[in-house]
C-alpha cells in the first residue's frame, strides 16, 4: 500500500511518541572545550548532532527530526556540508527528517528550490514552505507528493508562534474569514486533491505549521482541519505551554500532542537547573495522581541542555518510590549515593571486624552437638 511521507509521520508518532527533537544547532550551544577539540566549528556540530540521532534513535523517544537550515547556511560552505551529512544520518535512521526551509517564491523558482530540497545533495523527507505568495507557489512542492516522486511532504505555515503572525495571518477577508482559514481550506483541498494517489491515506500529504503559542486559534483550527497533520513548533523558550496542547489541541495530559501520542515533556533549555524543578515536581504529582499509566523517564534533553546526570537526578528523588515511574539507572545510583551518609573508613573497618566475629561464632555453634 502507498504511503506519503506525512502520513509515515503520523504513524511514527504514534509509535514512539509525537516528539519532534529541532537540529537547529548552532555552534554556540556547544561547550567551548568541546570546540576547542576542532578546527572547524562546523565538524563540531556534526557530532553533535550525531549523538543526538544516535540517543534519540536508541530511546525511541520522538518520531523526526526538524533541521533549520538558517544556521547551516551561517556558517558557509563547511556548515552546508554539515547540513547534508545530517539529513543523510537521519534518513537512515528510519525516522523523518523535515528540513526546515520556508521557501515560497514563483513557479520556476519554486520548483528549483523543491528539487533542490527533495533530491540530491539536501534530499530530505518533508520541508516547510510560506504560502504568502499565493497558492500558486505551493504547487512546485505538492507535485512531489505522488508516488513516482516519493511522497514527498510539505509543512505549509499557517499559524505561526511570533507575535507578529497577527499583522498578516489574522488579516479579516471581505467574506468574514482571516487570512489564515483559506489557507487552511486550502492546504485541505490539495490534500483531498492526492486523495486519487493514497486511497487508504489518514491524513492529507500537506501539514500545517501552527505555534503552540497561539492558544486562542488553536483548539479551533484542530476542530476545523480533521484532515491535516500539525507540527506545532513554539514550545519552551518560545513561550508556548503543555497546557495549549492539552487544552486546545486534544492531547491527554501528559501524553503529547500527537494521535494517541505517549510523551510527558519536561522542558530542560529554559535556564538553569532550578528552573526545571517546578516541571518535575509537576511531573511527580502528576504520576502519583496517575497509577494507570507508566512513565519511563529519558534523559535526552538534558545532555542537550548541557546538564549532567548529577545535576538532573536529584531533581526526581520524590519519584524514586513510584511504582509507575521507571527512572534511569544512573538517575537512581546518583540519588542513592546522595541519600547514604558518608560512613568513616575506621568505623566500616571496625564493623566488619564485627561482623567476622558474629560469623566465626555462627559457625562454631553450627558445629555442636544438638
Amino acid at each position: 500500500m502507498n504511503k506519503h511521507n506525512m502520513q509515515l509521520l503520523q504513524e511514527l508518532s504514534i509509535k514512539n511518541g509525537p516528539l519532534c527533537v529541532g537540529l537547529d544547532t548552532d555552534p554556540s550551544y556547544i561547550p567551548q572545550n568541546v570546540l576547542n577539540k576542532y578546527e572547524n566549528p562546523a565538524l563540531a556540530v556534526l557530532d553533535y548532532n550525531k549523538a543526538i540521532i544516535e540517543r534519540v534513535v536508541n530511546d525511541k523517544s520522538a518520531c523526526c527530526f526538524k533541521v533549520q537550515i538558517a544556521y547551516y547556511e551561517a556558517m558557509g560552505i563547511e556548515g552546508l556540508k554539515v547540513y547534508a551529512e545530517t539529513l543523510k544520518m537521519i534518513r537512515k535512521t528510519g525516522l523523518i527528517a523535515i528540513s526546515d526551509i520556508k521557501r515560497g517564491d514563483i513557479g520556476a523558482t519554486s520548483e528549483a528550490y523543491a528539487k533542490a530540497h527533495f533530491s540530491g545533495d539536501f534530499e530530505t523527507d518533508i520541508i516547510t514552505v510560506n504560502p504568502y505568495m499565493g497558492f500558486d507557489t505551493l504547487v512546485p512542492f505538492s507535485s512531489w507528493s505522488t508516488p513516482e516522486k516519493g511522497g514527498k511532504g510539505t509543512f505549509v505555515l499557517l499559524c505561526t508562534s511570533n507575535p507578529g503572525m497577527k499583522d498578516i495571518e489574522h488579516q479579516k477577508l471581505a467574506d468574514g474569514s482571516i487570512l489564515l482559514e483559506k489557507v487552511g481550506n486550502e492546504i485541505e483541498r490539495i490534500g483531498e486533491e492526492y486523495k486519487q494517489f493514497y486511497e487508504n491515506q489518514s491524513c492529507g500529504v500537506l501539514g500545517a505549521v501552527v505555534g503552540a503559542t497561539q492558544e486562542s486559534d488553536a483548539r479551533y483550527l484542530r476542530d476545523k482541519y480533521k484532515n491535516t497533520f500539525f507540527l506545532i513548533p513554539g514550545y519552551g523558550a518560545q513561550g508556548g505551554a503543555a497546557r495549549i496542547a492539552v487544552d486546545k489541541f486534544g492531547a491527554i495530559e501528559g501524553l503529547g500532542v500527537g494521535p494517541q501520542g505517549q510523551c510527558y515533556a519536561i522542558p530542560t533549555m529554559q535556564g538553569p537547573v532550578e528552573s526545571i524543578k517546578p516541571y518535575v515536581d509537576h511531573f511527580v504529582r502528576y504520576a502519583k495522581l496517575n497509577g494507570n499509566q507508566v512513565f519511563l523517564v529519558t534523559k535526552i534533553g538534558c545532555g542537550i541542555a548541557g546538564f549532567k546526570d548529577r545535576d538532573i537526578a536529584p531533581l526526581f528523588k520524590d519519584a524514586m518510590g513510584i511504582s509507575n515511574v521507571c527512572l534511569p539507572e544512573t538517575f537512581i545510583e546518583e540519588n542513592k549515593n546522595a541519600t547514604s551518609p558518608e560512613v568513616p573508613q575506621e568505623l566500616l573497618t571496625m564493623m566488619y571486624g564485627q561482623v567476622r566475629t558474629l560469623i566465626d561464632l555462627l559457625k562454631a555453634l553450627n558445629k555442636q552437638e544438638p
